[in-house]
């Protein structure tokens, strides 16, 4: 499976290949299938110098992975 990253520095956006990710205690992995990109999400960066949050929340697909102690969730929820 390939994964992909968006990084932002200052006035640069970068998307680099990223190792799989094991979701942590209260976590899941999701598989996207569909993921939107907002106006705010790629605008905020720009004038940013300090990036705090995880932009991109628009995303459909299924759960590949739950971390320990997840129970609303479980692998091949949509």
């Amino acid at each position: 499976m390939s994964q992909l990253g968006v990084f932002f520095t200052g006035d640069t956006t970068e998307v680099k290949s990223v190792p799989k990710y094991a979701p942590e205690k209260g976590q899941v992995l999701v598989k996207n299938v569909a993921v939107a990109s907002n106006p705010k999400d790629w605008k905020y960066p720009a004038w940013v110098k300090t990036w705090t949050a995880v932009e991109g929340s628009d995303v459909a697909g299924y759960v590949e992975e739950v971390g320990e102690g997840v129970t609303d969730f479980k692998k091949g929820d949509q």
